[in-house]
């Protein structure tokens, strides 16, 4: 036997008749619920550390810092720097995204990306925080290139 119930407590009464004519009775309480909500999303924040105006030819170095402001994990982050126009600074490393791992509740991870500075003009550093290819956060930062 099987039966729906709807949300709420119900008592569910189970009476059992032997051969002999014996009857048995037992109740059991349940409670129907709804699915628990799934957890929050991860939170985080990006900032970048670096020089804004510098000399071309030089080397460039920025710190890109995430911090998980949630209290939930913040499971296989990575972080990529991009520089548009890519001209500005030249043999980026790393070039690719980087894998920063698990960032728990209220902790930070911070990561070194450095170029030469090759084309004179404006260009805008672009980072991204992805946690499973989710994205998490994207922050900006304004590079200028001079004689």
């Amino acid at each position: 036997m099987s039966t729906s119930l709807s949300l709420g407590v119900h008592t569910v009464t189970l009476t059992v008749t032997d051969n002999e004519g014996a009857m048995g009775t037992a109740n059991a309480i349940i409670n129907v619920a709804t699915e628990p909500p799934p957890p929050p999303p991860p939170q985080g924040e990006l900032s970048i550390l670096g020089i804004t105006i510098i000399p071309r030819g030089s080397t460039a170095t920025y710190t890109v810092t995430l911090t998980n402001t949630g209290t939930t994990t913040i499971s296989a982050a990575e972080l990529t720097l991009s520089v548009s126009p890519n001209r500005r600074i030249k043999k980026l490393s790393p070039s690719g995204p980087v894998s920063v791992g698990d960032v728990l509740g209220g902790q930070s991870v911070s990561r070194n990306w450095s170029g030469r500075t090759d084309k004179q003009g404006d260009a805008t550093i672009t980072v991204t925080a992805t946690s499973g290819g989710v994205i998490i956060d994207v922050e900006t930062f304004p590079l200028i290139v001079v004689k």
